[in-house]
């Protein structure tokens, strides 16, 4: 697969996954990758930008979560929001210290005022509402960038260094209540990093599917997935389902699921839970919840557990 590529790197924030998911559907291929991942790993992808997330920390604490200041250096654009925003403050030269009242602790939809001189906000309205979750604010701001927006409560909603393509949103523009967020990350890709949209799920979704087939050949695979929203998902790239076996609980004679925490319902420890699904791939066959046997056709998925080791490919 090559195909240009958005990284997020996430910093703890609770909407991650929703910014990668904006980043896609605006036709540009994007992973989520871990702030502790080196440098040199994320620059060997070849990306055209990064996404700095949120997250609950606060930038100027000795133990909150850092990137490599080398990335900057990388010659590669940055958007960074909400504790990202504050992040490339820190580490540029700016000052981030915790707010209040009286220097713009902001939460919720706020009505806010932008340059659209400024790539991000490139034919947008001047005004318009953005959703704010922010703790502390950008007290100095690092030399070389613009202030870009600004709400009644603060004036440096956004900044940017455009010679550097460094941009930094204090709200989410991930989120439905930011009135125009979309185009704005739509802006930053387009815009600033230059995508061309070459990337959609449906490529993706062929692509991988190629990959496993080539990979497994003519062998049988088990693919432990789960929740039954994964064996939907199944059904729609069009992998048979055998059957819905879960290795931690059953359904009773009713057909409703057995709750957890029922004696005897749940294997509790997933080391275990996962060596009965190994077995499963290695006898070829998988015990349902009636008491049947089933054969394990290739591409048959199981359904498995919660637990954090419960997705894996298994070839027999």
């Amino acid at each position: 697969m090559n195909h240009q590529t958005i990284i997020v790197l996430d910093f703890g924030g609770q909407y991650n996954q929703l910014i990668a998911r904006r980043v896609r559907e605006c036709g540009v291929y994007c992973e989520v990758k871990p702030y502790t991942t080196p440098l040199a790993d994320l620059l060997a992808m070849k990306p055209i930008g990064f996404i700095f997330t949120g997250g609950p920390n606060s930038v100027y604490l000795e133990d909150a979560p850092h990137v490599d200041p080398a990335l900057f250096d990388a010659g590669v654009p940055v958007l960074g929001i909400c504790y990202g925003c504050q992040l490339i403050a820190h580490h540029l030269g700016g000052k981030v210290v915790a707010a209040n009242d009286a220097t713009a602790r902001e939460y919720g939809k706020t009505e806010t005022f932008f340059d659209t001189n400024c790539k991000l906000f490139k034919g947008l309205p001047e005004k318009s509402v953005t959703w704010m979750s922010h703790g502390d604010y950008m007290e100095v701001v690092p030399e070389g960038f613009s202030l870009v927006a600004h709400s009644d409560a603060c004036p440096n909603v956004a900044i940017c260094d455009e010679t550097r393509g460094f941009y930094g949103v204090q709200y989410h523009p991930e989120v439905n209540h930011t009135e125009f967020g979309t185009a704005m990350i739509r802006n930053f890709l387009y815009e600033v990093c230059g995508a061309t949209g070459d990337w959609t799920m449906g490529d993706y979704k062929n692509t991988a599917i190629a990959a496993v087939r080539e990979k497994v050949g003519s062998g049988r695979v088990l693919l432990a997935l789960s929740g039954s929203e994964m064996v939907k998902a199944a059904h729609a790239i069009g992998l048979p389902v055998a059957s819905e076996v879960f290795a931690d609980r059953g359904y009773k004679p009713d057909g409703t699921l057995v709750p957890r925490g029922t004696p005897g319902a749940m294997i509790t420890d997933e080391d275990t839970a996962i060596a009965r699904v190994l077995q499963m791939a290695k006898q070829g066959t998988v015990q349902a919840d009636d008491g049947s046997t089933v054969a394990l056709q290739a591409d048959s998925v199981c359904v498995h557990g919660d637990g954090p080791k419960a997705l894996a490919f298994v070839q027999k």
